[in-house]
């Protein structure tokens, strides 16, 4: 009887010792590994866009027909497609007739960047000029922004290309950084090589 009693007693001391909350730590979030791919460039054309750059052989260009329904002002309208990480460059171009068609486009896509930089923690925006001479704009964002990165191009007066990243998921700053930083990579090293073709 009293080896039971002895035995029930030590038990219940060691449950209540182990519901103490010293020396507990929660456990730290943790993130899935990412699996970043390699490979090499190659130069992008097409017969519907006056200009070529070079893009990662892992990515897939999406020509989705339903882009028709916005009535673009050019057939040259598509997407660069990263489907290991959710995530999407958005390319359209258009065409200019003069100062006013580039003045109105400039203005759409400052009208886009004010409308995600109300949910950035911080935007950098620079003018920016490639080694083949062609100029434009990039803005980069940080912290919760629905867009991490995106740029324009244009000579002012025949072109005007737009490429923006956006996710197929919600955009969670802590786990996609990381991936925004090395989606951005590709994005600089497509803007560097962005020329005019000559029509």
């Amino acid at each position: 009887m009293k080896l039971i009693l002895f035995s029930s007693i030590a038990i219940s001391l060691l449950l209540i010792s182990s519901c103490t909350e010293e020396g507990q730590t929660p456990k730290p979030r943790v993130y899935p590994k990412v699996e970043y791919p390699t490979g090499e460039y190659q130069t992008y054309t097409s017969d519907d866009c006056p200009f070529q750059f070079e893009i990662p052989d892992y990515v897939e260009i999406l020509r989705n027909p339903k882009y028709k329904q916005f009535n673009p002002p050019h057939d040259c309208w598509f997407n660069i497609s990263y489907p290991m990480f959710q995530a999407q460059l958005y390319c359209s171009y258009a065409p200019l007739e003069g100062k006013e068609d580039f003045n109105n486009f400039k203005t759409d896509a400052y009208d886009i960047v004010d409308q995600i930089n109300r949910r950035s923690d911080y935007m950098e925006e620079y003018r920016y000029n490639n080694k083949n001479g062609v100029g434009g704009v990039i803005f980069d964002f940080s912290g919760p922004a629905a867009s991490p990165m995106q740029a324009f191009l244009s000579d002012s007066s025949q072109h005007f290309f737009k490429i923006a990243l956006y996710y197929d998921t919600q955009n969670k700053p802590d786990s996609l950084g990381p991936i925004s930083s090395f989606i951005k990579e590709d994005m600089f090293h497509l803007l560097e090589s962005f020329q005019w073709q000559e029509e």
